[in-house]
């Protein structure tokens, strides 16, 4: 995001709500943080990413008492991702 704005290949903040556009820095923006949805959602789920959670409490806000709270939590906010991520692909601007 920061490189996009610097360089002037983006005219500022707002352009990163339309994704579907197609400028190259607003989409390797998109594509970044897709991809470290699916890294830690890789690490919870396969990686025993939620038992090495549970062992350092502390970390999270909250203090899960067994991996399928984390990973249940983990799915939520999947879910919630891919909604506001299709969600900003289909705004138009006026």
């Amino acid at each position: 995001m920061g490189l996009g704005l610097t360089s002037g290949g983006v005219s500022n903040l707002a352009n990163y709500f339309y994704p579907r556009y197609g400028n190259p820095f607003i989409l390797a923006y998109w594509l970044s943080i897709l991809g470290l949805i699916f890294i830690y959602n890789a690490w919870i789920w396969f990686a025993s990413g939620a038992e090495t959670l549970i062992k350092h409490p502390g970390i999270l806000r909250f203090n899960p008492s067994n991996s399928k709270t984390i990973r249940l939590t983990s799915l939520l906010l999947l879910l919630i991702c891919t909604s506001i991520t299709v969600v900003m692909f289909s705004l138009q601007r006026k």
